[in-house]
């Protein structure tokens, strides 16, 4: 098995948004869709991961490969960025007649290098692809002099809260998202 991580490039919108729709619990789906349906958010991250100014870009998204194809990824930028790209997401929705959600709260903050979105795909997991996307992501925020990786995790993952204690991060605190409690956690960034 040939593992490869890469910077996305807009000919993975696709597996991109398939990557982040996987990456939400089908409540915040839901919610951001105004209650209409996962392809609508599906849509929805394939438009803006062709963007440049968006949180959920190609440009902010790393890709795994086994063999070639696509499976799995992690989009992640600097928390500073957030308000800013988040304003491609809130021109969308208002561009296709579709509600801001209720209970989008600020998830990351300046200092922070944030994994907003990870998923492998079900027949790629249990070989430490979404491990080597951490670390990939860790290494990204030491190489832009970010102190700090971060991620929300949804207190009923329990599984995804191990793989990331695991991995060194740390509860730094507990933040409602999208109707949902989600744990705040953090790793140190070394040689930063």
């Amino acid at each position: 098995m040939n593992i490869t991580i890469r910077e996305a490039e807009p000919r993975d919108a696709k597996q991109i948004a398939r990557i982040i729709t996987m990456a939400f619990h089908p409540d915040l789906c839901e919610n951001m869709s105004g209650g209409n349906g996962t392809d609508v958010i599906f849509d929805l991250m394939q438009r803006l991961a062709l963007r440049e100014d968006s949180q959920y870009s190609y440009r902010n998204t790393l890709v795994c490969e086994v063999d070639g194809n696509v499976a799995g990824g992690a989009c992640g930028y600097d928390g500073k960025d957030l308000k800013r790209l988040r304003e491609a997401l809130f021109a969308d929705l208002r561009e296709h007649g579709l509600p801001v959600p209720d209970g989008l709260t600020e998830e990351t903050e300046e200092g922070e290098f944030y994994i907003d979105s990870l998923a492998v795909f079900p027949e790629y997991r249990g070989h430490g692809i979404a491990s080597e996307l951490i670390g990939a992501m860790v290494r990204r925020a030491a190489e832009r002099g970010i102190r700090a990786t971060g991620l929300l995790v949804d207190t009923d993952n329990p599984l995804a809260e191990r793989l990331y204690l695991r991995l060194g991060f740390e509860r730094v605190g507990v933040k409602p998202f999208l109707g949902h409690t989600m744990y705040h956690m953090q790793k140190t960034t070394k040689g930063v």
